[in-house]
């Protein structure tokens, strides 16, 4: 019975504690799964919009996550998740325009970069820099797949059903113009974390040799 009460407190300790991001995302991204398997709609909308739109505030829970520089946390929230969740929540407050959310997302990318260096610049500088060169990497390497795939994907797809829902402003559009838009809102979309992640590299490249 002890044994038991142990081995539950640490997976209780791993699950809600140092992991406790990775855990509510993962059932997410699961109910995810389970709505697209069970419901023949694949109304995936609401729910791709949740994990958005979530996620970064669950941040809320530990703020000291907010710090770290572990190259997934990074990659997936501090240059990508955050700066897009903000933006989003900026431009529905102010019913923005979408450049004015591009241009958000990239000042976002760059202030977060800004803050955490000049947390991180006395006691973990390099290895800051360093996992945030492999992060920015990483979300260049995803959004060049993304692109290239949505540009493949484009030429051969005939029902754009779940990109119209995802962007309804589409809902009415030809399916020669949805093949166009398609490919052109991933495109759009990746200009500033491609930009930020770029000019970011080159900033870790040029404080690294000035050492």
């Amino acid at each position: 019975m002890n044994r038991l009460a142990i081995s539950y407190k640490k997976m209780y300790s791993l699950l809600f504690g140092k992991y406790l991001l990775w855990s509510i995302n993962s059932l997410m991204l699961l109910s995810i799964a389970f709505r697209y398997v069970t419901i023949t709609t694949t109304d995936l909308y609401p729910s791709l919009i949740m994990v958005v739109l979530l996620s970064p505030l669950i941040l809320i829970i530990r703020i000291k996550a907010i710090l770290s520089t572990n190259i997934l946390f990074m990659s997936f929230y501090t240059y990508f998740s955050i700066p897009f969740t903000i933006s989003i929540i900026i431009g529905l407050l102010l019913n923005s325009s979408i450049q004015l959310s591009l241009v958000l997302v990239f000042i976002l990318c760059l202030s977060n970069f800004y803050i955490m260096y000049i947390i991180n610049r006395k006691k973990n500088r390099n290895t800051f820099l360093n996992h945030s060169k492999i992060s920015l990497d990483i979300i260049r390497l995803a959004f060049v797949v993304i692109v290239a795939t949505s540009a493949i994907y484009g030429k051969l797809l005939n029902d754009f059903s779940l990109f119209k829902q995802l962007i309804p402003i589409f809902s009415g559009t030809e399916t020669e113009q949805l093949r166009s838009y398609f490919q052109l809102t991933f495109q759009i979309i990746s200009v500033p974390f491609v930009f930020a992640a770029t000019l970011l590299r080159i900033v870790i490249d040029w404080i690294l040799l000035k050492k």
